[in-house]
């Protein structure tokens, strides 16, 4: 299902947060919980959380790193209430929830150029 976000659906006190999918769960909950429930809908019997970017690392670049928490918790919340959801509507076909967990946006070397490890 494709979702039309708006840049104002991202934007919090005059930061820009376009990029920051992660938010949605936040501030677009209905539109993330639509999304979980068309993987259901069309038979998916894992989900995956909303969090592909919900680390401290990858929130520091909207200086956003005290939502982390807030972040991973409702962005569960909407799956695991998706999944029952549609668990309930057939209990012989159980829906699972799994936590995204996407790398850092940070290079793991020395080097601040990943071009040039030998910097």
């Amino acid at each position: 299902m494709r979702k039309i976000i708006e840049e104002i659906d991202l934007r919090i006190i005059n930061i820009l947060l376009k990029g920051n999918n992660d938010l949605l769960s936040i501030t677009q909950p209905k539109a993330i919980k639509e999304i979980h429930e068309s993987f259901l809908e069309a038979g998916a019997d894992i989900i995956e959380t909303n969090t592909f970017s919900s680390t401290s690392v990858a929130m520091a670049d909207y200086h956003m790193e005290d939502l982390v928490y807030e972040l991973n918790f409702e962005s569960a919340k909407i799956a695991v209430n998706a999944c029952k959801k549609y668990t309930d509507l057939n209990p012989k076909k159980p829906r699972f929830v799994a936590g995204s967990i996407g790398p850092t946006n940070k290079t793991a070397s020395m080097s601040p150029d990943v071009n040039d490890p030998g910097f």
